[in-house]
């Protein structure tokens, strides 16, 4: 089995590069996908698909 994990992320828009990372107003992640999938029979093993919704 020759396997493959492929992943997605998605922001609220591009970093604020003059801003410290950790600041308020920097992009958060909103939501991940991924895929597990076999290579030699091109079949999904696994998959998530993640919303993330912090607090405030």
């Amino acid at each position: 089995m020759n396997l493959i994990l492929a992943y997605d992320s998605e922001t609220q828009g591009l970093p604020k590069w003059d801003l410290s990372s950790d600041h308020p107003d920097q992009p958060h992640i909103v939501q991940l996908g991924a895929l597990l999938v076999d290579l030699d029979t091109r079949a999904t093993i696994a998959s998530m698909d993640v919303i993330i919704r912090p607090d405030g």
